[in-house]
Parts: C-alpha cells; sequence; structure tokens
C-alpha cells in the first residue's frame, strides 16, 4: 500500500501546477498526485495556503479555481515613468518587502528597477504591468510590458540573427539596442542575483535557476510583449558585490568575464564543426576570461575544439578560455585537441 505525500510534496506539487498554468482546479491536483491522497485531503492543503496568503480562490462548486494570491497588481503608463517609484509603490504594499533586511532589499530593488526600466526604455509599450506574489518561501514579482518582445528586439538589432541567437546573445552579456544609454549588463546581472530569472517573449522561455545552476531555453506559446519573472528567497540572497565580483576584474572593476553553457548555442548536445566554433567566439570577444561550461555537451568534434582552443586562442593570446563540466568524452577531446604548452 502507497503511503499518503507528504505535505511539502502536495504544496509543491500545487505550486508547481500554478507556475505551469496560472490557476487550477483541485482534481488536476488529485490527478497530478495520483493515488494515496483524497479530495479531502487536497482542499485541507489548498485551505491551508489560503490562510498563508499563498493561495486565493474564486468561485464555487465545480466552478472553484485556485490561483497565486497577488499582493500587488498595478499597469503603469511607461511615459515619463520613473522605475524607483514604481518599487516604492510595490514595497509599499506588500509588507514583507519592506522588511526583507539586506541583502535581499538591494537585490531585489536592484533586478526589479532594471527590468522596470527596460521596459521602459527598450519595450516600446505604453505600459507596463507589475505583480508581486509570495510562493513560500520565495518572494515572485512579474514585470510585463506589451511590446515587441525581448529576444525580436534584440535580433533586430543583429540583424540577420534569429529569435534564438538573441536569446543566446543576451545570456552572454554586454549587449543592448540602446549603447548611448545603457552598457548591456542590466539583464546579464539580474539573471544571477535571484534564486530563478525568466524572460518569455517571442515563443521562447529563456530560465536562469542559480539554485540549480542550470540555464534553459525553451518553446512557449507565443504571447504579446515580454513577461519577466524574478524568484527570490530572502534567506537565500546573496550581496550584489558577491554577484558582481565573479564577473568583474578585481582591481578596475570591469564586466571582463562571462561563464557560456555551451548547449545553449543550438540547445543541442553535439558539437563537431568549425562554424559552431566560429558562431561561439563571435560572443566573446568582449570578455578576457571565459568560462565554456560543457554541462549537457555529449561529444564534440576535432574541427569544435581545434577553432576555440587552437586558432581562436591563439589569435587572442590575452584571453583566457577555461572548459568546465566536462564528461570523460569531451574532456578527452578537448585536452587531445589543445595546443601542448
Amino acid at each position: 500500500m502507497s503511503s499518503a505525500p507528504h505535505v511539502r510534496d502536495v504544496k509543491g506539487v500545487i505550486r508547481d501546477l500554478l507556475d505551469r498554468h496560472g490557476r487550477i482546479r483541485a482534481r488536476e491536483v488529485l490527478e497530478a498526485l495520483g493515488h494515496g491522497i483524497s479530495r479531502q485531503a487536497v482542499h485541507a492543503h489548498l485551505r491551508a495556503m489560503i490562510d498563508a496568503g499563498e493561495v486565493q480562490k474564486s468561485g464555487v462548486g465545480k466552478a472553484t479555481w485556485y490561483e497565486p494570491a497577488v499582493a500587488f497588481a498595478r499597469t503603469y503608463a511607461t511615459e515619463d515613468l520613473d522605475e524607483s517609484a514604481v518599487w516604492s509603490d510595490v514595497r509599499a504594499a506588500v509588507p514583507l518587502l519592506r522588511d526583507l533586511g539586506e541583502p535581499a532589499d538591494g537585490t531585489m530593488a536592484y533586478v526589479f528597477t532594471k527590468m522596470v526600466n527596460n521596459a521602459i526604455d527598450h519595450s516600446g509599450s505604453p505600459t507596463v504591468t507589475v505583480r508581486a506574489r509570495l510562493d513560500a518561501p520565495s518572494i515572485v514579482v512579474d514585470v510585463e510590458d506589451a511590446g515587441v518582445g525581448l529576444f525580436a528586439k534584440v535580433a533586430s538589432a543583429l540583424e540577420s540573427a534569429t529569435l534564438l541567437e538573441a536569446a543566446q546573445r543576451l545570456m552572454v552579456g554586454k549587449f543592448t539596442t540602446w549603447p548611448e544609454r545603457h552598457t548591456g549588463e542590466g539583464i546579464f546581472f539580474s539573471s544571477r542575483s535571484v534564486d530563478v530569472f525568466v524572460a518569455e517573449a517571442n515563443g521562447l522561455r529563456w530560465t536562469v535557476d542559480n539554485e540549480r545552476e542550470d540555464w534553459a531555453i525553451g518553446e512557449v506559446d507565443p504571447r504579446t510583449g515580454t513577461l519577466v519573472r524574478l524568484a527570490l528567497d530572502p534567506a537565500r540572497a546573496r550581496p550584489l558585490a558577491e554577484v558582481f565580483s565573479r564577473f568583474t576584474d578585481l582591481e578596475d572593476h570591469r564586466f571582463d568575464r562571462t561563464r557560456v553553457v555551451v548547449k545553449m548555442l543550438d540547445a543541442g548536445v553535439r558539437f563537431v564543426s568549425r562554424s559552431e566554433a566560429k558562431r561561439l567566439v563571435a560572443e566573446l570577444e568582449p570578455f578576457d576570461h571565459v568560462v565554456l561550461d560543457f554541462a549537457g555537451v555529449t561529444e564534440v568534434g576535432q574541427g569544435f575544439v581545434d577553432e576555440l582552443f587552437r586558432v581562436w586562442a591563439g589569435a587572442h593570446p590575452q584571453k583566457e578560455l577555461q572548459p568546465a563540466n566536462m564528461s570523460d568524452a569531451v574532456r578527452f577531446m578537448v585536452q587531445r585537441g589543445r595546443p601542448r604548452t
């Protein structure tokens, strides 16, 4: 006989369903959990989450829905909007945000204002909508605009780039569509400062999960504009200086290093050609120190390795390429292909 699911497991399933679907019915929780729990028990968990301010209920009887409880939701006109004033509105409305303390307060203020400023300056949207909610133990904040979409905006600036290539460019860092006003650092550092950073636009979803040290790009149903979601457990927050120091020169504080997840180059696991390597290194010119993360890559070819570690590295002796998270097969090819010193 199977035992009943643990309380944490049930609430975890409910949170996952809410995150994926926005709103759910109790029967969907039952279906997801399978055997071992009663309808009454599911309702008890949902009531507990309502009492905790995490979930809200709407409708009656068979038309009852459950959705994340929104502590703050407001739409602003972007014209003449001050992102710091929006942050002040959110903090005033959500008691938990007023009592965060450092470093969580500084992290949320930095990332939130950067993302609202992006919507103001880059999206072309007349409005930006902000929502905040508790997804215990995390605080979740959404910044959503109705503009052209983040990846389409970047792809246009890169001229012939695809949407996937635009997403990859943002992951590397140091890219902006408005260099006179922005350095291209905002999204890069924001995506690494919170526990989970999600940007969804133009039929793509880019996820950076810093808790699991995992990145992903996937297809989603196309939406109007861009949705950026930030999730942070205040107890896990790191000082911004610690985040910045991983990617900046300790002497002059330049943003001179990055970490590239190789499998995100084509959302694939095999890289064998020189053309793939050339496309990768084209993004690395602004950086002096680059960690090439081979996590999830199952195979690399001689041409790919030679182009990276002999041809490009030889032409840029002042730059450092550091491979990481290699499988045995990848490590063999890299070690075999690197010039002997």
